[in-house]
C-alpha cells in the first residue's frame, strides 16, 4: 500500500477531499500516519487534530469541579533530546515518540512550534476565565514573546514550579 492509497483510505469516510491540502499539509499527514496491525490487517490511524482543544476544556471543568485554584501555570510537553532518544531505544512504541513528530528543536529541549502552543494555551486560557475571570495564570519556561501574544501581563506572575 502506498502512502497515497493510506491517506484515501483514512479521508475515505470523510467530508475531506486530499484536493482541499496543500502539499506541505499532505505531507505533514503523512509524517503522522500510524499503521496498527490486527490478526488480519493493517490499519492506518491518524491522531485526531481536534480532539485535544475537548480534553483541554473537560480538564479544565473538572478542576473547576474539585477546586478553585488560587494561581494556575500552563506548560507542554518538552523533553530534552536525550530523553525523546531514551524512550525510542526503550519503548519504541510509545505513544510518546509519535507526539515527538510534531516537536520542533528549542536549544537542549524540543517543543511545539509558536503557533501550537499559543492554540493550546488560548484554548485553556479561555476554559479557565470561563470559571474565573480573576484567575492567576502563569506559563512556564515561555518567552516573553508568547506571554506578550496572549495579552497576559508577565509582572508580578511566576511559575508554580518556583513558589
Amino acid at each position: 500500500m502506498i502512502q497515497e492509497d493510506i491517506i484515501q483510505t483514512i479521508l475515505k469516510d470523510s467530508n475531506y477531499h486530499l484536493s482541499l491540502f496543500s502539499e506541505e499539509e499532505i505531507a505533514a499527514l503523512r509524517r503522522k500516519i500510524i499503521i496498527k496491525e490486527s490478526k488480519s490487517k493493517k490499519t492506518p490511524f491518524v491522531a485526531c487534530i481536534i480532539r485535544w482543544k475537548k480534553d483541554y476544556v473537560e480538564l479544565v471543568e473538572k478542576i473547576f469541579s474539585h477546586v478553585n485554584p488560587a494561581r494556575l501555570t500552563l506548560g507542554e510537553y518538552r523533553p530534552s533530546k536525550g530523553l525523546a532518544s531514551h524512550i525510542s531505544a526503550r519503548f519504541p512504541e510509545s505513544s510518546l515518540l509519535k507526539i515527538n513528530s510534531g516537536l520542533i528543536n528549542d536549544g537542549s529541549k524540543l517543543r511545539y512550534p509558536d503557533e501550537h502552543r499559543l492554540a493550546m494555551f488560548n484554548t485553556i486560557i479561555d476554559a479557565i476565565k470561563k470559571h474565573d475571570k480573576k484567575a492567576k495564570i502563569a506559563l512556564c519556561k515561555e518567552d516573553v514573546k508568547i506571554w506578550n501574544a496572549l495579552d497576559m501581563p508577565i509582572n508580578g506572575l511566576y511559575c508554580n514550579c518556583l513558589g
